[in-house]
């Protein structure tokens, strides 16, 4: 896979736009709601009829999408066409409703927003937004972001597979521009943490140097630029992108 050039900086900016597109469902079925008793033990294997579902019994709740989350990276192996394409897009939304990320995302929005509208670097509005972000890194230190990761990366090993059937609604995804947004940082910070940086900046200016350098990303970055040319189409952002090279 080819992979395009992407500063942390302006990846950071591209990200926050995207979650102020829109409000995670918070929606659940009812016997979702029973189920969220005893995940583990209550919850189905997912597949193409029953995984929307399971993806809207798991919003709000963590323990409800880990266990999810699980459960689909083992039955999406051999699984083909659309209803792999299915399972992957609830694998999205499940690592984002696993982290707990959205949240804190949401609640530094507005320290985001005015970055995004003026993102150069070593700017007042840039450096806000690494504030920022970093406030989200050191929140997240004490949760599991990197097995969240390691199965977000497992479920979209075909890549192909999910690109060229995301927007077909014979799938039943609900995966939101949301949802690929928060997964998005999942791998993000998950790959930071792994690799022991103690803070955004240290991460961003080592992202930077390798990419610049030509060296070979990991997975888990891989797959987010990956994630984010999914949503480069989305209504309100193509000129962004554009501007990103993405």
């Amino acid at each position: 896979m080819k992979i395009q050039s992407v500063t942390g900086l302006s990846l950071l900016c591209f990200l926050a736009l995207l979650l102020l597109s829109g409000c995670p469902d918070l929606m659940s079925t009812s016997w979702g709601r029973w189920a969220k008793r005893d995940p583990g033990k209550l919850i189905p294997a997912p597949d193409a009829n029953n995984v929307s579902d399971l993806v809207d019994a798991a919003r709000g709740d963590k323990e409800f999408a880990r266990e999810l989350l699980g459960k689909i990276k083992d039955e999406v192996k051999g699984k083909r066409g659309e209803e792999k394409a299915a399972l992957q897009g609830a694998g999205i939304s499940s690592a984002a409703a696993a982290s707990g990320l959205d949240m804190d995302l949401i609640s530094n929005a507005s320290k985001l927003i005015s970055a995004a509208s003026n993102a150069g670097e070593g700017s007042t509005e840039a450096n806000a937004a690494l504030d920022a972000m970093d406030v989200i890194y050191q929140g997240m230190k004490d949760t599991d972001l990197t097995s969240i990761a390691n199965d977000l990366v497992e479920i979209l090993d075909d890549e192909s597979t999910f690109s060229s059937d995301y927007h077909n609604s014979a799938t039943g995804s609900k995966t939101t521009t949301d949802d690929i947004t928060v997964s998005i940082m999942v791998l993000f910070i998950a790959e930071a943490q792994e690799n022991g940086y103690g803070n955004v900046n240290e991460y961003v200016d080592d992202f930077k140097t390798r990419k610049d350098g030509g060296t070979l990303l990991s997975e888990k970055e891989e797959k987010a630029i990956f994630l984010a040319g999914l949503i480069r189409n989305q209504d309100g952002i193509g000129s962004l992108l554009g501007g990103l090279g993405l």
